[in-house]
Order: C-alpha cells, then structure tokens, then sequence
C-alpha cells in the first residue's frame, strides 16, 4: 500500500506477480499459505524470484509462516465483503504488474507449465461449465453445452476467480471509471442462527462474475479477458472444457477445486467430504490423477474414507 507507511517488499517492476491469497476467516489462512509458498517455488521455474512477491491478507499471521510471504492484517469478513475487497481495494496493496489469485483450493500445480502470453491478458481463470451474461445471470447444463462454442453476444465463458491471474489495471478498474457493485436481495432466512444467502441466480455479488459481466463495457475500454483455449491451458476446475480443447492436462498451469479439495502442506492435498462412490473411482478420477502425476499427495481422511482408515495417494 503506498499510503499509510504500508511497506512494500520488491518486484516492482513490467511482467511481475504478487501472488496472494486474501481471507477473512481465519481457519483458511495457513492453507493459503501453503497455496501461496507452493506457487511462489514452482513459478521460479520460470520466472526470476525478483519478478515475484508474496502476500497474505487475513486476520492474523498462521502459526506456519514463510519469510519470503508478507503478511497484512485485517478484521475478520464474510464473502460479500471479500468480493468488495477484490473489486475495489485490493490493488491499493498491489505494485507488481499482475496478481495470482490464489486460495486453499486453488494453486499453481507445475510451474513449468508458465506461459509469458498469459502477461497479454487483464483477467485469465480457471474456466467453468457455465457462461455469465451482462446482468450476472449464470446459464450452464444444456444452455452450456448448446452454446459452448458459439457464445451469444453479451455473455462471457466463466473463469473462475479462485486461482487467477489479473492485471493491476483490473484490479484499479472498479474505482477510476466508478463501476457500481449491485448485491441482490437474499434468501428469506430460514433458521437460526441466521446466516445471508443468496440463490444460484443472483452471483452477481461474487467477484469473479462482477468483472465476467462487464466483460464488454471493460472490453470497450481496452481490457483483455483471455480466450477459452488459453484458459484451459491456465487452470483447471472441471476437465470438461479441457477435453472439448483437445488440451494436454499435464500441460496446464495450476487448478481449483472449489472446496472439494484443499492444499494441506507445500506437496499435499486433503479430499474434503464423500465426492466418490468408491476407493476405485477416486484412483480413475481425472483430477486426482493429474494432482498425484504432478507429485502431489492425496491425503484421505478417515472420515470420508471407504474404510474408517486414513490413507494417501501418491506417485509411485
């Protein structure tokens, strides 16, 4: 931040990266450290480490920390202010050219897999089985698969915001040309403790889907959103998309998951609940297999194991 006698540490500097995980719950903070750390290592593949700095937004420093990750502090917040954070403040922390968005579930998985062509893009995600029209309206399932390769005028290929990469430009997008932040009313609360939800319909509070919607008006004003075939090749969610490209998935730069899975330690992954029906269909799930191909490994808990008994998977 360059007010305020925030100090700033380096990569100031063209085609420079702060990767950086923001949290306002505590309990997500060491993972995003290791989401963090783990990107920073694997980048220096191939990228110099003065081109790369490290930083940590939540409410207090993880007991597991790394000297090369700066760490600034903020009160604790939910999603819709996290969204707010992104949208509008974010970049007052940013002096490098670009941000890597990264969480607990998402990270850099190969940093061989680096393209510089990702630096001629303000926003490139993870992408999605779902397009984002201009109102923030999210189609998927049949209209996706109708429309997948010939996108009606005025919608957009979601890319996940969860692990991306942005512009600073972007992330200074919101304020210099007043772009306005519309939250749609939530669910009717059902039960207490009370808690604000929104319906599947009305994501136009998440921060991904603001800038996804106004793709055309930020389009307009010079800004470069990346194509599907780069996205691809940028992260993965689900490999739907990536099979439809014919892309190499050993070639793809980093993943997220959506919660289904977290990073757990610098090379390790925890599945999360029951997604598979069988030990056998976790072993054959795609994603699976390409996180234990890239080294990484596949913690199974006890209790979402088939067995009531831990177990990992890894890379013979």
């Amino acid at each position: 931040m360059a007010q305020r006698g925030v100090e700033h540490k380096g990569a100031n500097m063209l085609n420079s990266i702060t990767i950086v995980a923001v949290t306002g719950m505590q309990a997500y903070a060491q993972n995003s450290v290791y989401a963090i750390q783990r990107s920073y290592l694997e980048l220096q593949k191939q990228l110099p480490a003065k081109r790369l700095r490290c930083l940590l937004i939540s409410p207090e420093k993880p007991e597991h920390f790394f000297d090369n990750i700066q760490h600034i502090a903020c009160k604790p917040f939910g999603y819709l202010e996290y969204s707010l954070f992104m949208v509008y403040s974010l970049a007052q922390f940013i002096e490098t050219s670009h941000v890597l968005i990264v969480q607990e579930d998402g990270w850099v998985l190969n940093g061989n897999n680096w393209r510089d062509e990702f630096f001629q893009y303000d926003y490139i995600g993870s992408p999605l089985m779902i397009l984002v029209d201009e109102k923030g309206k999210t189609y998927r399932d049949a209209f996706w698969e109708k429309h997948k390769f010939d996108i009606p005028d005025g919608m957009i290929g979601h890319q996940n915001g969860g692990f991306s990469l942005r512009s600073k430009k972007l992330l200074e997008a919101a304020r210099k040309y007043q772009l306005g932040f519309n939250v749609q009313p939530p669910e009717y609360i059902q039960s207490l403790p009370f808690e604000f939800k929104w319906t599947e319909s009305t994501h136009q509070h998440y921060e991904d889907v603001y800038f996804l919607q106004r793709h055309k008006q930020l389009s307009e004003l010079g800004f470069k959103f990346a194509p599907p075939h780069l996205a691809a090749l940028f992260g993965f969610q689900h490999l739907m998309l990536q099979v439809l490209e014919k892309t190499n998935v050993m070639q793809i730069l980093g993943c997220h998951f959506s919660s289904s899975l977290k990073i757990t330690g610098l090379n390790q992954v925890t599945v999360l609940h029951h997604q598979f029906s069988s030990m056998e269909e976790l072993i054959r799930n795609g994603r699976i297999f390409i996180l234990v191909e890239q080294g990484m490994e596949v913690y199974i808990p006890p209790e979402v194991s088939f067995n009531g008994q831990s177990c990992y998977l890894k890379k013979r």
